[in-house]
């Protein structure tokens, strides 16, 4: 795929996905509240400081389930088998290193601090099975298997939906039994997962391998941890120049525009290994360039229609619904423009990572960084809510400008992992 075109396969696969992810995220969010319905305060404190834990998790891989998912496609568009299954097995390798050092790093503390039994091991089951989810979802969308993608993540969601229910309608819970039906969606999603992509017995850990993946993955997954703080920085900067109190509307407004990323994410994440086979089999700037626009096109073309959906919402329903936060309607409006901006322009960080430039994704996204927060800090001490909205809104399209124009001052880098394949051997060459 040259394009990135709304066929009727790829639409199919796009509201798979895009529905699943939706389920995934909101059965997330569902199972929060229950937990802040049924859990006493202190419990739920440290139910959400291990939720925060778990955002985390992934990162002890150090990136080389991030350097897999660019090299599959890549090996894959080369004809590459062998190269592709070393790739698989290096990240099923490193991921079960992990978990086992998590595991005993988990019952070591339990046994010489008996007082945190319960959250060491929660802290290191739940964080050891995210990151084999993690890495479950990175292979099968690596490998175009959105469909299988899509069952996991519905599995999870449709699981958590009810074990929320069940803890909701507990009315009265502990941590160990949130963690418990935490637990369940989790275990399941993984044994399905285990189902459509087996995991090498033994694991087969190749070092030069994993210490190639990591090489390449890690400025992608610090490039993650960046725009994750990009995002979320206005509700900081809100909390700092507002208080608790004042920035209350604000972090509604920002939740609610923060909804509209599930459309940009779910069309990057179907774009980036199309983009990587592309590379893989030869493709150019001119096309590579081509396919991020087409990204961003498409995805600011959906976003649009949901910022207009919540520029009504706000502007309509919250006076009635929560008039409390009526002073939430102009911010979460203006974040929402923002986000479209920032949308059409994600595809040239693909670009980036794809062609080998990820430490200059991840300097152009330290610097939408930078730029946002003195923008937001400037804007909220001149209108309050406003100006940080304001200075969000323009941080966004500071950003996609930066991306955009580095992507295109950033040719084909040779780097390593795309010039010094070994000439194929045998089972190295994909039939045809």
């Amino acid at each position: 795929m040259t394009a990135m075109r709304l066929t009727r396969g790829y639409a199919r696969e796009f509201g798979l996905f895009t529905a699943s992810t939706i389920l995934f995220q909101a059965s997330r969010f569902l199972f929060a509240l229950a937990a802040a319905r049924s859990l006493a305060p202190e419990d739920f404190t440290a139910w959400a400081l291990v939720v925060a834990l778990l955002v985390y998790a992934p990162s002890l891989l150090f990136g080389v389930t991030n350097g897999m998912s660019r090299e599959v496609p890549i090996l894959t568009g080369q004809g590459l088998a062998g190269r592709v299954r070393r790739a698989v097995d290096a990240a099923w390798a490193t991921t079960v290193l992990a978990v086992t050092l998590i595991l005993v790093g988990a019952a070591v503390v339990a046994v010489i601090v008996p007082a945190v039994v319960s959250p060491s091991l929660t802290v290191g089951v739940l964080a050891s099975g995210t990151i084999v989810f993690g890495t479950q979802q990175f292979i099968l969308r690596s490998k175009l298997r959105f469909d299988a993608a899509s069952a996991q993540q519905a599995t999870f969601g449709l699981v958590a939906l009810i074990t929320a229910a069940a803890l909701a309608l507990m009315g009265d819970a502990d941590f160990r039994t949130a963690a418990i039906l935490y637990g369940i969606p989790l275990i399941i999603a993984i044994l399905a997962g285990l189902v459509v992509t087996p995991p090498p017995i033994p694991p087969r850990l190749v070092p030069g391998e994993v210490l190639r993946l990591a090489t390449i993955g890690f400025p992608i997954m610090l490039a993650g941890l960046v725009f994750s703080l990009f995002v979320t920085l206005d509700r900081w900067v809100a909390i700092t120049l507002l208080g608790p109190h004042g920035a209350a509307p604000y972090a509604l407004a920002s939740l609610i525009a923060a909804a509209m990323l599930v459309v940009p994410t779910v069309v990057s994440q179907q774009t980036y290994p199309r983009m990587a086979i592309a590379r893989g089999r030869g493709a150019q700037v001119g096309e590579l360039h081509t396919m991020a626009r087409h990204q961003g096109l498409l995805a600011a073309g959906l976003v649009l229609p949901l910022a207009g959906g919540i520029a009504l919402f706000v502007w309509l329903a919250i006076p009635v619904v929560l008039p409390a936060y009526t002073a939430a309607a102009p911010s979460a409006i203006i974040l929402a423009l923002g986000f479209v901006a920032l949308a059409f322009l994600t595809g040239y960080g693909n670009y980036l990572n794809v062609v080998g430039g990820q430490w200059r994704y991840l300097a152009a996204q330290v610097t939408g960084v930078a730029t946002g927060a003195v923008l937001m800090l400037v804007g909220g001490r001149l209108w309050g809510l406003t100006g940080i909205a304001l200075g969000m809104a323009a941080s966004h399209v500071v950003y996609g400008a930066i991306l955009r124009a580095v992507a295109l001052r950033t040719g084909l880098i040779s780097d390593e992992p795309l010039v010094s394949h070994p000439a194929p051997r045998g089972d190295e060459v994909v039939d045809r």
